[in-house]
């Protein structure tokens, strides 16, 4: 009992609820997630999916232990950690203001609309 008590507290067991806001079909957190399952296959882990601002709350109130977001947002102010950047392919119309950019970051696209597939692409 005693030595299943410290890999709880170490963190090796036990359940993890995570909030996610971004695709898990490729990518960073995909890696990362599955590299968690392999380092820690004693700990339950449960997604939830949600937006951004529903995730701050459940992480205020302890409902999800840690969230994953596309974007950063000003309430985040010093409880966030940018771990990486990734890129992504955003088609425009040729008289798009945005198409004179080599880089569009997330925030200038906020107000865009955005078509995305329902389905996670194939993997390779």
């Amino acid at each position: 009992m005693t030595a299943r008590l410290k890999i709880r507290s170490r963190g090796e067991s036990g359940r993890l609820i995570i909030g996610i806001h971004t695709s898990l079909s490729a990518g960073n957190l995909r890696a990362t997630l599955l590299e968690h399952r392999q380092r820690f296959p004693h700990v339950e882990r449960q997604l939830v999916d949600g937006a951004s601002d529903h995730l701050i709350s459940d992480l205020a109130s302890s409902a999800i232990d840690v969230a994953f977001a596309a974007e950063s947002a000003p309430r985040w102010s010093g409880k966030s950690l940018l771990l990486w950047s990734e890129r992504v392919v955003a088609a425009l119309p040729a008289n798009h203001p945005l198409t004179c950019h080599d880089v569009v970051h997330w925030d200038k696209l906020r107000r865009e609309p955005l078509l995305i597939r329902r389905r996670a692409a194939k993997m390779a």
